[in-house]
């Protein structure tokens, strides 16, 4: 009895939360209104407030944009909360909703990377929007997840035509990187080796050192002496912590597109493979 009245009483808080909602244009709120507007909801009306943005989720495209800007503006939630957020994003992540679905994937992010995604959520793959397809890929490049599907999707995604994409799906499989890695993993990083983007390049690399692959060494010497390098080269270099590759270091230093907060990490790859020190973990 005391069960349903709690429920009942769950209800009709979220009703009222809806009609205060409604009549809330999502368009002219402010990421900062957003916040606040997040905090006070969950502080004063709890599991009720996520009751809402369910409704929410099934009345319109505009009311959808509202539940996912809050339900993205949350912070890091308590473990209970958690399976709540993470229970909402999924369901408003299936909408074919570019804005609702790019804030989703941030409020799955805000969790942190022990958060598990469902196939639901890896589906964002076949979005056509930019923001969505980036938003995915930065949550599976911090995920704990190392399901089959994660690598899939990371995978494709770092082919995908957009390069902030491809960057952040190539460091997410860079990090995954090891002696061990299936041959998708490996094939996915030699070819972005040659992409347009430096920085893609250079997680490429990072992550070819990480499995050892017998070229790396080489393809690291390669992209320093090009015009222009990231500092994920740098990173690469100092993680192969080779010798030969020292020349190379000391040359690019010397190109004007070299820029002076590439420094440390010059001087900790140069450091790594002339043997003085050990290259932080990468």
């Amino acid at each position: 009895m005391g069960t349903a009245r709690s429920d009942r009483g769950v209800r009709d808080l979220a009703e009222a939360v809806l009609g205060r909602l409604r009549r809330v244009d999502p368009f002219s709120v402010s990421d900062d209104r957003a916040v606040e507007m997040a905090a006070q909801l969950l502080r004063e009306c709890g599991r009720a407030f996520f009751a809402a943005l369910a409704g929410m989720a099934s009345e319109s495209r505009r009311a959808r944009v509202l539940a996912s800007r809050l339900l993205a503006a949350l912070p890091p939630a308590r473990a209970g909360e958690s399976k709540l957020v993470v229970r909402a994003a999924e369901h408003l992540v299936a909408f074919d909703e570019s804005a609702v679905q790019a804030n989703a994937l941030l409020a799955l992010f805000a969790q942190g990377p022990e958060t598990r995604l469902s196939r639901r959520v890896l589906q964002a793959e076949r979005s056509r929007s930019p923001s969505v397809t980036r938003n995915l890929a930065v949550l599976l490049a911090h995920s704990a997840t190392r399901s089959q599907a994660v690598l899939e999707a990371l995978v494709g995604l770092s082919r995908h035509r957009r390069a902030a994409t491809r960057y952040w799906a190539t460091l997410g499989l860079a990090n995954r990187a090891t002696p061990r890695s299936p041959a998708a993993l490996r094939d996915a990083l030699v070819a972005r080796v040659g992409d347009r983007a430096a920085d893609v390049r250079g997680e490429a690399l990072r992550g070819l050192v990480r499995v050892r692959h017998r070229d790396a060494v080489e393809l690291v010497e390669r992209e320093l002496r090009r015009k222009r390098s990231d500092t994920s080269a740098l990173r690469a270099a100092a993680l192969a912590g080779d010798p030969s590759l020292v020349p190379a270091l000391r040359e690019a230093a010397r190109r004007p597109h070299f820029e002076v907060w590439m420094r440390d990490e010059l001087e900790e790859a140069i450091s790594a493979c002339s043997g003085q020190r050990s290259a932080r973990r990468a």
